[in-house]
């Protein structure tokens, strides 16, 4: 009889361990469960290649940019690794002037960016056009030190990251307007990127803006306006299997989209931006993969 109850006393008492196991599982978080990867601990930039010294890391974030002067050009932080098929979790959020502007980008293959082509559209491997020899050629007269020239700079789809508002937007109507009247009518044309900018919450939006200028995807203003914080931490999730990416900011899908293009971008390294033409910082942290 003894033997009897005691056998049964077992049986309940791990049936109760399994049950509170599994309710243990269930209410903490399934991220780490399933699969999630730490890209940055906060610490170190062990998966970040930060050879040029750029960014540096502050309160567990890693952070690039600059409240007190003008950044001159832009500034990228790449993973060592590839991606593919991913979802991606971190948090970010950017403080600073009107023109504020940061990204993540993804799938990046970092190239020698020489301009915008007025045929880009239309080359279906979306590969970047090699220097023209008669513009590389040396006229022999001395260079303008504020001359243009090429950078790296990534092919791949940007999670963007700045609003454009009302007061930045007339001022960049002005200055175009303004442009324009120096400028005859054929030129014109030419610099038309084929996309028209609008007052809005660009945080979400998809761009390849160095490879496919004209493509843009905004994110779902109304859902933006409930749960995007302007100068808070942003919970960022990026979400791409095959040609379908979806972009969620503080739990809500403000972007769903399937990229039809032969020029669609399917693996490469994930960058993190700050814009050139602002004082800013951009801060990112708790940043972790899955790959699907």
């Amino acid at each position: 009889m003894s033997r009897v109850i005691s056998q049964s006393f077992i049986l309940t008492l791990l049936t109760l361990l399994l049950f509170n196991g599994c309710q243990t599982t269930q209410s903490c978080c399934d991220s780490d469960k399933r699969g999630f990867v730490s890209l940055f601990d906060g610490k170190d930039f062990t998966h970040w290649d930060n050879s040029d010294g750029v960014w540096s890391i502050e309160d567990g974030a890693m952070v690039s940019g600059d409240l007190d002067k003008v950044a001159e050009k832009f500034s990228w932080l790449y993973t060592y690794n590839t991606f593919k098929d991913f979802e991606l979790h971190l948090e970010a959020k950017i403080v600073g002037d009107l023109y504020r502007n940061s990204g993540i980008w993804y799938r990046a293959t970092p190239f020698l960016f020489t301009g915008h082509d007025e045929d880009e559209e239309e080359d279906e491997q979306g590969e970047a056009d090699e220097p023209k020899e008669e513009e590389m050629e040396d006229e022999g007269e001395p260079e303008e030190e504020d001359e243009w020239q090429p950078f790296m700079a990534p092919a791949a789809y940007e999670f963007d990251m700045f609003v454009i508002e009302q007061e930045e937007y007339d001022l960049e109507q002005a200055e175009a307007q303004e442009h324009e009247e120096e400028m005859d009518e054929e030129e014109s044309e030419e610099e038309d990127d084929g996309f028209e900018w609008v007052v809005g919450n660009y945080w979400g939006s998809i761009g390849d803006w160095f490879v496919r200028p004209n493509y843009r995807h905004l994110g779902d203003q109304e859902k933006l306006n409930k749960a995007f914080k302007p100068l808070g931490w942003n919970s960022i999730v990026i979400r791409c299997q095959g040609n379908h990416l979806q972009h969620w900011v503080n739990g809500e899908l403000v972007l769903d989209h399937v990229d039809n293009s032969p020029q669609a971008h399917t693996e490469g390294k994930i960058g993190l931006q700050v814009h050139d033409g602002t004082k800013m910082k951009a801060y990112f942290k708790n940043i972790k993969i899955k790959e699907l």
